[in-house]
C-alpha cells in the first residue's frame, strides 16, 4: 500500500543526507515518500505541505506519523500520554457498590454528583489535547464532518434519561444504575469530542481521501529502564492501558508504537539512532496485517540487527569523511602559504621595460602629420 512517513525536519535531514549511505535502498523505493512535518501548522497544508500533492489522488494510502522529539515526552513511559489528568484523578468517586445499609437512591445520587463534576474536567481535558500537534494533525487525517455521531448520541442519552426517570428505579439494581449513568456519561464524552473537533476543523474535510490507517511511532528514553520486576505482578485492567487514547483525544483507527533508545551520553547512541531510523524505514516499507496492531494499545517496536557490521560501516564512513576533511585542510593551506615573492630587477625589467613592437594601422583619411 502507497505510505506516507511524516516526520519532523530533523529526522528527514538524517534520513536523506546525514546517513543516506544507509537509506538509500528506502529512498528509492516508488510506494513510499517523506513527508516534512510543522508541528507548529495551523492547518494540513501548513503543517504537512506536500501531503495534498504526494496522496493527489489515490483513493487508498496510509499514514506514518514520527512522533514529535521532546525531551519530557521521550522521559515518559508512554510518549504519547501527554495531557495533565491530575484534576480527573483529584475527584473522589464513590464505591461501585452501595454499602450495606446505604440506600440506593442516596448511592446512585453520589454518582450523579461525581460525573457532574466530571464532566466540566475531563473537558479541560480534551481542549487541553487538542492544542497538541500529534493530535492536531491526527484529527485533519481521521475527523470527518460527514458523520453525524453527535446528533445520534443525544437523542440516544435523551431516550436513557427518560427511561431512567419513567422506570420504576426501587426495583432497578445497582449495578444497572451504574451502567446507565456510565452509560449516558459515554455518550456525552463522544458529543463533546465530536462538538470540538467539528470547531477545530471548521465543518470542513480534506481534499484527498483520508488515510485507511494510521501508525504513530515515537522513540522513548530512559537511563534506568521503566519497569521494575514487582510491577509485573500488579494486577491491572485493561482499561489502565487504553485510557491515554480516550484522554488524549486519539482515534480508534491510530497504532501506537514506541521504540527503546540509548541515552545520547551512551558511546554507541549514534549507531542506536541509525538503527531507530532504518526500523522505522522497515516498518514503513512493509504491510501490517490488519488484526496484528489493536486500537488503544501501546506496542514496542524493535528490530533484531548485527551491530559489528553496522559500527564498522559507520565507522569506515566517519574515517573517509574524516580523510576527506584532511586532505581539503591541507590544499587550503598549501594555497595560503603559495604567497609571491618580491620580483629581482631582471624579472621586473623583463616583465616592465622589455620593447616590444606594436604595429598601427591607420584610417583611411587620417593626417598622421598630427601624430
Amino acid at each position: 500500500m502507497f505510505t506516507v512517513l511524516i516526520a519532523e525536519k530533523e529526522h528527514i535531514e538524517a534520513i536523506k543526507q546525514e546517513n543516506a549511505l544507509f537509506f538509500e535502498p528506502f529512498l528509492e523505493k516508488k510506494d513510499l515518500v517523506i513527508c516534512s512535518w510543522n508541528p507548529q501548522g495551523q492547518t494540513l497544508q501548513e503543517a504537512v505541505p506536500g501531503l495534498l500533492d504526494v496522496v493527489g489522488r489515490r483513493k487508498e494510502w496510509r499514514a506514518v506519523i514520527l512522533n514529535t522529539d521532546r525531551s519530557e515526552q521521550l522521559e515518559k513511559q508512554n510518549p504519547f500520554d501527554v495531557v495533565d489528568y491530575s484534576g480527573v484523578q483529584s475527584l473522589s468517586q464513590p464505591t461501585a457498590q452501595p454499602n450495606a445499609n446505604e440506600d440506593w437512591d442516596a448511592w446512585e445520587n453520589s454518582w450523579k454528583a461525581y460525573f457532574d463534576c466530571l464532566m466540566p474536567v475531563k473537558e479541560q481535558v480534551y481542549r487541553a489535547a487538542l492544542e497538541r500537534p500529534l493530535q492536531k494533525l491526527a484529527t485533519w487525517l481521521c475527523f470527518q464532518p460527514t458523520d453525524f455521531l453527535l446528533e445520534d448520541a443525544q437523542r440516544e442519552t435523551e431516550d436513557s434519561l427518560v427511561g431512567m426517570q419513567t422506570g420504576e428505579k426501587a426495583e432497578i439494581k445497582p449495578n444497572v444504575r451504574l451502567e446507565r449513568l456510565e452509560s449516558i456519561q459515554y455518550r456525552w464524552q463522544l458529543c463533546l469530542k465530536e462538538k470540538l473537533r467539528r470547531e477545530f476543523t471548521g465543518g470542513k474535510s480534506i481534499n484527498i481521501a483520508y488515510p485507511s490507517a494510521i501508525y504513530c511511532i515515537s522513540p522513548r528514553v530512559s537511563e534506568t529502564g521503566f519497569f521494575t520486576p514487582d510491577a509485573y505482578w500488579n494486577i491491572r485492567s485493561s482499561n489502565e492501558y487504553s485510557a491515554f487514547s480516550d484522554r488524549n483525544m486519539f482515534f480508534d483507527k491510530m497504532r501506537f508504537l514506541v521504540f527503546d533508545m540509548l541515552p545520547e551520553t551512551h558511546r554507541n547512541s549514534r549507531c542506536d539512532k541509525i538503527r531507530f531510523l532504518y526500523t522505522v524505514l522497515v516498518f514503513a516499507s512493509n504491510e501490517i496485517p490488519g488484526g496484528a496492531l489493536q486500537a488503544r494499545k501501546l506496542y514496542a517496536l524493535d528490530s533484531e540487527c548485527d551491530e559489528k557490521p553496522l559500527c564498522v560501516l559507520a565507522t569506515s564512513y566517519d574515517k573517509k569523511l574524516s580523510a576527506t576533511y584532511d586532505i581539503i585542510e591541507i590544499e587550503m593551506e598549501r594555497i595560503r602559504s603559495e604567497i609571491p615573492g618580491a620580483l629581482t630587477d631582471k624579472e621586473a625589467a623583463a616583465l616592465f621595460c622589455t620593447p616590444t613592437e606594436v604595429p598601427v594601422t591607420f584610417e583611411a583619411g587620417l593626417n598622421s602629420e598630427l601624430l
